[in-house]
């Protein structure tokens, strides 16, 4: 697997973890920790956020591959629609800034203590 998607699944699993956590009665009475764990998980978040379009993009395309051999020549339009629109959208999301190494230094300066 691409190292750059393992570190994004990386950042989702901590960003995940951060909000179960956030959500617990513990976290949420101590606000020194609660102020912490939000700062942590907001550092996360467009990264996460970038993830999740990646993710939801890579799927559109891979039904819209699946639906390019129907039978059906509408359905094959459709697909091939899909695919042009999903290719303008990954040339958007290749501008994000999801693979800054500062994003992946930022995990690995969190304490693993709060998981």
């Amino acid at each position: 697997m691409d190292a750059k998607i393992v570190k994004l699944e990386e950042i989702e699993k901590k960003y995940l973890e951060l909000g179960d956590l956030l959500s617990t009665d513990e976290v949420a009475s101590d606000v020194k920790q609660f102020t912490k764990l939000s700062k942590q998980q907001a550092q996360l978040k467009g990264a996460f956020d970038a993830y999740q379009e990646y993710k939801t993009l890579n799927n559109t395309i891979n039904e819209a591959n699946e639906m390019l051999n129907d039978e059906d020549e509408e359905i094959r339009e459709m697909a091939k629609m899909e695919l042009e629109e999903a290719a303008a959208e990954s040339v958007f999301l290749s501008w994000k800034p999801i693979f800054k190494v500062s994003c992946c230094q930022k995990i690995r300066k969190m304490p693993m203590t709060v998981w």
